[in-house]
């Protein structure tokens, strides 16, 4: 088994515009070493996911190696990681098929560089440099564990029986983000799909 994946996932990050903390504007920064108010804006997340794997029982059962790169537009740096996991595909040449799959990635990770900020460098003017020890200009692994799961279904609407058809595709995927190294906090990301498929 070959596959790859590309998810691309947009969300709103809200702000009340009152400037204090409690406001959900303020968020917990690379590190967790204090809080910032971010504007409101619209995050992005993507996700692309490659995966090799072997045969190991029927129907179409398969353990498989993965890979996962991960970026957003809100200041994390590129992350990736290599994990394992099972998965099931689905039996075009049924009418009905239930598939579905579950990777670990257990070190996804990324260089981040600190940026210059009261956090990291509390005072600094053109004759004052940063004080000995700032984080300012220092970079870190940022490490997050990632889970990927999904489980589906697979109508066929013509060419169950032939190399060629098509199909309806359904079904619910996400992924469960645990913080590790310089993470501020776990994420997730979870919804429901539907779409039309191409045997060949």
């Amino acid at each position: 088994m070959i596959a790859a994946e590309y998810r691309s996932i947009r969300y709103p990050h809200q702000n009340n515009g009152t400037g204090a903390a409690g406001d959900p504007g303020f968020v917990t920064v690379i590190g967790g070493y204090g809080q910032t108010d971010v504007p409101a804006f619209i995050a992005k997340d993507t996700m692309l996911e490659g995966r090799f794997g072997f045969k190991v029982a029927e129907p179409r059962i398969y353990v498989a190696a993965g890979y996962l790169h991960r970026e957003t537009n809100y200041g994390y740096p590129k992350q990736s990681g290599v994990g394992f996991g099972l998965e099931k595909l689905p039996d075009l040449d049924r009418p009905f098929s239930l598939y579905g799959s579950v990777y670990d990635f257990p070190a996804v990770n990324g260089d981040f560089a600190y940026p210059q900020d009261t956090f990291t460098c509390p005072i600094m003017t053109p004759t004052s440099p940063c004080l000995a020890g700032s984080l300012y200009e220092t970079t870190a692994k940022l490490t997050d564990r990632v889970l990927t799961y999904r489980l589906g279904v697979s109508i066929m609407l013509l060419g169950a029986r032939d190399p060629f058809g098509f199909f309806l595709d359904g079904g619910y995927l996400g992924d469960s983000i645990h913080a590790k190294a310089l993470g501020p906090g776990n994420a997730s990301h979870a919804g429901a799909y539907l779409g039309l498929g191409v045997k060949l």
